[in-house]
């Protein structure tokens, strides 16, 4: 992973819903993603309790099976751990895939799949979602076929998504759009597929994190959306032109063609997710999931952080993003990995993912890609502290200081993210 300086990367964070002419959108919602509030006695208790009889699971699986088998944990809707274990013949082939939950003690088996010589799988680390992507290698392209498997907990077993089911459902496929029934009817069975593709397309969410001085600071999951873009090039609402951010990746510009500009329907979707500048051209909205628990935009984040165009220009600090998923880890690793959770429960998907990576890494490596895991305000008053007396910032520009008495106003915040952006927002 590139080390990507601050101001640069939430350049491309931001661009969305900061462009010129562009009213501003609600900065936060209601909406939950994590349940990461302070937990009661009693959920400790029951955490605990289920880590122990998952620990003690796994080690009966491990000794009774001849082969290799792998563990990792993700979070249900209370935030309580769910098992996941992975058999295999070698350490190469995955065979079986086994969700197993725990109530009194007992560990049950959710669901089962038994699948044939998978390369290889990446846990979605959503909360209250059970998913899991599985992959193949294909000899004939030399790259991966991927398929997912979502818990059902209605049919109380695994719903199966193979390589072709959006090309059946024909979302993306400009032919299944040959009136305006079809356009909406598609889009809203779309959005009941929504969690299906962020699994399958599995770089859609990711954990964004500041970085300095060797220490990492979390600060959300950032949705990058696309299935939007997508959508609309399929209908015929965009123009083949396309612009992306050269680091991230992020669309930052897209054209509406001349056959949608009238439309309602297209025209409500761009309200909702798009930001359009002067020129008429759109920028993809990202939704940023913060860890209490809402959901926001780049403009709400920096109102939440309270992040200043001082700590924007400090060089020291960068961004990094981390995938949104999770490895299975074997054998000991695996082993202080589910002791670890017994006495450290983790309540977030980001704080499953640095447990996991702890022990999927070496220490010298762990140390590398993230250091000490800090909070936001601790890494930029310590960034603060160590930078240089001048400070790089845009001459025309007045520095906005914050002082820790003064909750920053929705205008100073908006005033802040378009400096970061680059934009001047009215």
């Amino acid at each position: 992973m590139k080390k990507r300086i601050l101001c640069a990367i939430v350049s491309a964070i931001m661009a969305v819903g900061m462009m010129t002419g562009c009213g501003s959108k609600e900065t936060t919602s209601n909406k939950t993603v994590e349940n990461v509030s302070d937990k009661s006695d009693k959920t400790e208790e029951k955490y605990a309790e289920r880590m122990e009889a998952y620990l003690d699971y796994f080690q009966s699986e491990e000794k009774d099976y001849d082969g290799v088998v792998g563990a990792a944990i993700t979070l249900d809707s209370d935030s309580l751990p769910l098992l996941w274990l992975t058999y295999a013949e070698s350490k190469g082939r995955v065979n079986r895939i086994q969700l197993c939950s725990c109530e009194n003690d007992k560990v049950n088996i959710l669901a089962e799949k038994k699948i044939e010589g998978a390369s290889g799988c990446n846990l979605y680390l959503g909360v209250g979602t059970a998913g899991i992507q599985v992959y193949y290698h294909d000899e004939e392209t030399d790259g991966d076929d991927a398929t997912v498997l979502i818990y059902d907990s209605e049919e109380q077993d695994f719903k199966f998504y193979d390589t072709d089911y959006f090309e059946d459902k024909g979302y993306f496929d400009s032919s299944s759009y040959k009136n305006e029934d079809d356009i909406e009817n598609n889009y809203k069975a779309m959005m009941k597929d929504l969690e299906t593709y962020r699994i399958y397309n599995n770089n859609q969410l990711m954990f964004w994190a500041l970085r300095a001085q060797g220490k990492t600071a979390y600060l959300g999951i950032m949705d990058r959306n696309e299935i939007y873009i997508d959508y609309l090039k399929a209908i015929g609402a965009l123009d083949d032109s396309i612009e992306r951010d050269d680091i991230s990746g992020i669309v930052t510009g897209v054209k509406l063609t001349d056959k949608y500009k009238d439309n309602k329907f297209v025209n409500d979707i761009l309200d909702e997710h798009f930001s359009k500048d002067e020129s008429g051209n759109y920028s993809l909205d990202l939704t940023i999931h913060l860890p209490d628990g809402t959901e926001t935009s780049a403009e709400g984040m920096v109102k939440y952080y309270g992040i200043t165009e001082d700590e924007v220009a400090n060089k020291e600090i960068s961004t990094e993003h981390y995938n949104y998923n999770e490895s299975f880890l074997i054998d000991k690793n695996a082993e202080a990995f589910l002791r670890n959770l017994i006495k450290h429960p983790a309540y977030s998907a980001f704080d499953i993912k640095i447990l996991n990576e702890k022990e999927n890494r070496t220490e010298e490596d762990f140390k590398s890609v993230y250091g000490d895991i800090v909070e936001v305000k601790e890494l930029l008053k310590d960034a603060a502290d160590n930078k240089d007396n001048s400070v790089d910032l845009t001459e025309s520009t007045e520095s906005i200081k914050r002082e820790d008495s003064t909750e920053i106003s929705k205008e100073t915040a908006a005033v802040i993210a378009s400096n970061i952006t680059g934009f001047i927002k009215k």
